[in-house]
């Protein structure tokens, strides 16, 4: 992997909150927050410390998305609601969803259980899921870029940088 494009900081694997996110979030790359939300959960996060769950409505997006956001699977802001006459939308308000546009999964979706809410899979495609499962997930924060939310850091040995990134800002 090329290097990150902001800084890193190290961590240590003794503090029980870590280790605990490596379980659950892949165990190279962890998100700048400490546990796994619900679709809506993370929505209302992104919404109040960014602008949104990720949008993907292009090739560009899923460029941008492959470099910058290495945690996946993980939520995006896509989701069905099944009290509207269009199937799918984008969470960020004035986002049109364009069904050929769409980079589902093969067989997907599939509405499985009622399954509403979007993830990104490691490969860059879109699969159905549970609104209610705990996952990771990907802000947008209104700009160009993907980097803000996904703050990546490194795991090393130092929990004096876990609690000096835990006050980080760019």
């Amino acid at each position: 992997y090329p290097p990150p494009l902001f800084p890193t900081h190290e961590l240590d694997l003794a503090v029980p909150s870590v280790q605990d996110h490596l379980r659950r979030c892949q165990d190279i790359w962890l998100q700048t927050r400490a546990d796994l939300m619900t679709w809506t959960q993370a929505q209302k996060y992104c919404r109040k410390n960014h602008t949104d769950l990720a949008t993907v409505t292009n090739m560009i997006d899923v460029k941008k998305l492959d470099q910058t956001a290495e945690q996946r699977p993980a939520w995006i802001g896509l989701k069905k609601y099944t009290n509207s006459n269009k199937k799918w939308h984008w969470s960020l308000p004035g986002l049109s969803f364009i069904k050929e546009e769409a980079y589902w999964s093969y067989d997907e979706p599939n509405n499985h259980q009622s399954e509403l809410c979007v993830f990104l899979r490691e490969n860059l495609t879109w699969v159905d899921d549970k609104c209610s499962k705990n996952q990771c997930f990907i802000c947008y924060n209104g700009e160009l870029s993907y980097i803000l939310f996904f703050q990546i850091i490194k795991i090393k040995h130092s929990f004096s940088a876990w609690e000096s990134f835990q006050h980080y800002t760019l």
